[in-house]
């Protein structure tokens, strides 16, 4: 299994929680089957290329929440549910370095429910890149 469909398959199952996942599957390494549980919440796929560990944060009606931290050059997926979400149709991620002052925020992103976001932080974190699914 690649390291991809392992990301896939660790965030299904952060979304279901303790519940089943069920089956789905998948014709090739890119295509997504989230679990059932991710039409009521969100994943994030965070690829930090930067030298810096990154906080995550969730930007949501004026209010910063902390999603996690993203070691340097490593990956990390989180499930975002639902009651995370709230009633925003739209939001924006920030990425603060760990050891430096400025920190960069994406422009206001669309989110629906079973939303998957892959945001992918650059050494240069202003030419980061965000593919909405």
């Amino acid at each position: 299994m690649s390291s991809r469909a392992r990301l896939i398959v660790l965030g299904a199952a952060l979304l279901a929680g303790a519940g089943s996942i069920g089956c789905a599957k998948s014709s090739g390494p890119d295509e997504q089957a989230p679990g059932p549980a991710a039409a009521t919440g969100m994943l994030l796929y965070v690829d930090n290329h930067n030298v810096l560990d990154m906080r995550i944060f969730l930007l949501r009606d004026g209010q910063r929440q902390k999603i996690g931290t993203v070691p340097s050059m490593e990956k990390r997926v989180f499930a975002v549910s639902a009651a995370e979400l709230g009633s925003a149709h739209e939001l924006r991620l920030l990425a603060d370095p760990i050891g430096a002052r400025d920190s960069f925020s994406t422009e206001a992103i669309p989110v629906q429910p079973g939303a998957i976001i892959e945001w992918q932080v650059e050494k240069d974190i202003r030419f980061s890149s965000i593919l909405l699914r």
